[in-house]
């Protein structure tokens, strides 16, 4: 994903065993420390969209029943084995 013009420079503190599973997940992954934690922070806000999305959806037209789960479980799992076999 292209880089705004700008971007601002944030400093973390974080726990030192947490600091060294990040450090061991981006050395992982073969990226900087920056860049895991900007992509940990795009996951966990695109999955707070989806939760906010669904609570909406919910709001609106009552919970999701069992086989709508099942459905999107299953569409989810198809996804995942497409990017693997990709």
């Amino acid at each position: 994903m292209p880089r705004e013009a700008t971007s601002p420079t944030v400093a973390v503190t974080m726990d030192p065993s947490l600091y060294r599973d990040v450090l061991s997940a981006a050395q992982s992954d073969g990226v900087s420390v920056p860049a895991w934690l900007t992509e940990a922070a795009r996951r966990t806000v695109a999955i707070r969209r989806g939760l906010e999305a669904v609570a909406e959806w919910e709001s609106l037209a009552g919970p999701l029943t069992e086989a709508e789960m099942d459905a999107a479980r299953e569409r989810r799992r198809e996804r995942l084995a497409r990017l693997r076999d990709a």
